[in-house]
């Protein structure tokens, strides 16, 4: 059984003609009982947690502003995470929830420069974000379960450690005589993952960004879509950089009705390789797309306004 209350308050204050701020306080308040039925295994989790934010704005002009916040939040488990019930995922691994786990605290601070023009725009965030109480994924050999002889895993979540992610994200767009639009970002973050209970440490950095192109036809509009996701870092291993691409035609045939060709991964490039690396085990597997997905359909509008002849 679960209860959850929350409620939320705000303020606005103009400082002066340029400063603009906004506060705001979250409180929240959760019980939560869990048990296994036919056992007598039962936990009960109750907490309270105050949320704080804050946001403020300095323009220095129409189109030139410096924007500055800060939240703090939970991110709370997944309901099969608090599962105490052995689970089979196979004859070699099982998973077991955490009745007593809490969620992780969240503290995300931004800076962000952007500039607004009538055919351009550009922005500059720098960012930092730190998790405490982590939700780590733990995995072991134990004895099998069902006295089959195999080697089994059992694996559980639990709060340990901390994580924190810092850098910079810079995105730009332009429009060029209501034709083509080009949108362009990219991204530079540093890890830093401490996991002692687990004795893990991870730092690096990571390249992401992506590029897309839309050109408006004259019935219809073209597409092109491509992004680099840069290697993602997890108490457990990583995710190793990959990009994916997308190309997306549409022809307007009536009014509310249009032809609708998508070609997702055009090249054969896709591959994610993630690898599981601890202490105790390492594993690695690898998906890769060999072929294009091509997708032909029809969009039909439904609904809307429709505009009402005058009278003479």
């Amino acid at each position: 059984m679960q209860q959850s209350a929350a409620v939320y308050a705000t303020a606005q204050w103009e400082l002066t003609p340029k400063w603009t701020l906004l506060g705001g306080l979250r409180a929240e308040t959760l019980e939560l009982s869990t048990e296994v039925p036919g056992t007598t295994l039962e936990n009960q989790i109750d907490y309270t947690r105050f949320n704080p934010s804050l946001f403020a704005t300095y323009a220095f002009s129409a189109k030139r502003r410096l924007r500055l916040s800060y939240t703090h939040k939970q991110q709370r488990p997944q309901p099969v995470d608090l599962n105490p019930g052995l689970v089979f995922s196979s004859a070699t691994a099982v998973t077991i929830g955490n009745a007593a786990l809490g969620p992780e605290e969240v503290d995300n601070l931004e800076i962000i420069y952007e500039v607004n023009r009538p055919h351009s725009d550009y922005r500059i965030t720098g960012f930092y974000r730190f998790k405490d109480e982590t939700i780590v994924t733990s995995s072991r050999v134990i004895a099998d379960p069902q006295n089959l002889g195999n080697f089994v895993t059992e694996t559980t979540r639990t709060n340990a450690g901390w994580e924190r992610n810092y850098g910079l994200t810079a995105t730009y767009s332009q429009r060029w005589n209501n034709t083509l639009n080009v949108y362009v970002d990219m991204t530079v973050t540093s890890v830093d993952i401490d996991v002692p209970e687990l004795s893990i440490r991870r730092s690096d950095t990571a390249l992401s960004g992506g590029v897309s192109l839309i050109y408006t036809l004259k019935k219809g509009s073209l597409s092109l879509n491509y992004k680099l996701n840069g290697r993602r870092y997890t108490t457990q291993g990583y995710r190793g950089a990959n990009g994916s691409g997308m190309i997306d035609y549409r022809r307007n045939l009536k009014p509310k009705l249009s032809l609708v060709i998508t070609v997702q991964e055009p090249l054969p490039l896709t591959k994610i390789e993630t690898v599981a690396e601890t202490n105790r085990f390492r594993s690695v597997s690898v998906s890769e797309n060999r072929t294009p997905t091509i997708m032909i359909g029809l969009s039909r509008q439904l609904g809307g306004f429709s505009s009402v002849p005058k009278k003479r």
